[in-house]
């Protein structure tokens, strides 16, 4: 249940879901500002923009049809590391309201 680098997912069955709705929200915001929630060393994109997002996942069949919903705030973001560099998007905050998705493991 740890994100892909620490190994392969063990099964919870099937992994449908039967109903999704997703809305988020961009807008750009003042980079020095947007900064200050970066650590090193990543720093803003090459645009201040930040995007709020919403899911609402039901009828979830590993969860035997029940549903959980997430929110985050994500950043655009550039990784200056000391070899590497890369452009894409950091997860400021992530909320989800049911903690089995988060931690659960069922072999």
């Amino acid at each position: 249940m740890m994100p892909f680098g620490f190994g392969p997912r063990a099964g919870k069955g099937s992994a449908l879901y039967g109903d999704v709705t997703t809305i988020a929200v961009s807008y750009l915001t003042d980079r020095q500002r947007l900064s200050e929630y970066l650590p090193e060393p990543f720093e803003v994109g090459v645009e201040p923009l930040v995007s709020v997002s919403y899911a609402m996942n039901r009828e979830v069949a590993w969860l035997a049809g029940g549903c959980y919903n997430l929110i985050g705030v994500n950043v655009s973001a550039v990784f200056k590391g000391q070899e590497d560099h890369l452009s894409g998007s950091y997860c400021l905050v992530m909320w989800e309201n049911l903690t089995d998705p988060i931690c659960s493991r069922q072999v």
